[in-house]
């Protein structure tokens, strides 16, 4: 009797720890991204929505430098390495929108929302969808309001309040996202053999519920395109999933790869 019990406690075990355990990273292709895009093109055909943007829609290539740590309910933690460049997928999404997809790895994608009125830029929704184990951590996130930059001029400050949805295998909670954009002075970004206007905006934010911890976000948009010259990346957040990670993107070329 002991003995089977035994057994089972020894084979659930296993099984939590096979559930959990870090499987590793592998870069997202070029391909893969192009297909990712090319799928989410379709969508928005079907849905009839206006392809209108500044962006020349395509997969751009970045460098990247930096590190990432991922765990479990701290059961178990995994340090990814991260590949030398990867793909950023950038679609428009109607309505003055674009959507960036930043495939950082296959088992970490990132969904953000950026939208053009005027002059006046929001950050609209961002998911994060990431794997580990067997298991897929999904964060997503709605921002009202998701004014990023309204006021161009150094200095100048919005507040940011986004809802939280979290969800890891059966678990699925809520929360909330605060904080604040800073834009900074202009700068010129040389990208290839040429040099472009870049407008700093940084976002930080600070997670409760959840997930909760600090998440910074720190764009150089291309002040004509508002394409991303430079991204800078900064989050340490815990709760049923935890993810660590400071990392440094930089656009190879003003045009689409492929």
């Amino acid at each position: 009797m002991l003995i089977g019990a035994a057994v089972v406690v020894v084979a659930v075990a296993a099984f939590a720890a096979w559930f959990v355990w870090p499987r590793g990273s592998t870069p997202v292709t070029l391909q893969e991204a192009q297909a990712d895009l090319e799928a989410r093109q379709q969508a928005r055909e079907d849905a009839e929505q206006d392809a209108a943007t500044a962006i020349t829609p395509g997969v751009y290539e970045y460098a990247i430098d930096g590190t990432q740590s991922v765990g479990f309910g701290g059961v178990t933690d995994e340090d990814r390495a991260l590949p030398e460049t990867v793909n950023v997928g950038i679609d428009a999404a109607g309505d003055g929108c674009f959507e960036l997809t930043l495939n950082l790895v296959d088992q970490h994608i990132e969904r953000t929302t950026l939208c053009d009125d005027g002059g006046t830029v929001s950050m609209e929704r961002h998911r994060k969808e990431m794997e580990f184990g067997a298991l897929s951590p999904t964060i997503d996130m709605t921002c009202d309001p998701g004014v990023v930059v309204d006021d161009r001029t150094p200095g100048a400050s919005q507040d940011l309040r986004c809802a939280m949805d979290v969800s890891v295998a059966v678990v699925e909670t809520t929360g909330e996202a605060t904080g604040v954009a800073v834009v900074g002075t202009v700068e010129e970004i040389t990208v290839g053999a040429e040099t472009r206007s870049a407008l700093p905006v940084e976002m930080t934010y600070t997670m409760d519920g959840g997930m909760a911890g600090t998440w910074t976000q720190h764009y150089w948009l291309d002040e004509a395109t508002l394409l991303p010259l430079r991204i800078e990346r900064s989050m340490d957040l815990s709760g049923p999933a935890s993810i660590s990670e400071t990392s440094t993107l930089e656009l190879i070329d003003l045009q689409p790869a492929g």
